[in-house]
């Protein structure tokens, strides 16, 4: 089976996005700071890339349109959820309290 030029692309992509995403699952169930930053980071370049993706798939080539799925609008709104996600993540700072 051979695979046109676009469809190569939209392979790659996507697969690029699935490993920012398993990257995303891992520093967000890792219970430390470094990992939380590393999260946002993580996110901020999976949404710079899906925007990337919803320009580069989107864009008409040599008179020919594609026609706009469901699923670009899908991945960018979850790279916008992951961002959210990863802006404000639910960890609690260990805070030794000094007498006064």
């Amino acid at each position: 089976m051979v695979l046109r030029h676009r469809e190569r692309i939209s392979v790659s992509q996507g697969i690029s996005i699935f490993i920012t995403v398993l990257f995303y699952l891992f520093f967000s169930l890792t219970h430390k700071v470094w990992a939380k930053r590393a999260n946002l980071a993580v996110t901020a370049l999976n949404m710079a890339w899906a925007i990337r993706n919803y320009f580069i798939i989107t864009l008409c080539r040599g008179g020919e349109c594609p026609e706009k799925e469901m699923a670009i609008y899908l991945v960018m709104a979850t790279s916008l959820i992951m961002l959210i996600s990863a802006l404000f993540p639910d960890y609690k700072l260990n805070s030794k309290a000094t007498p006064a």
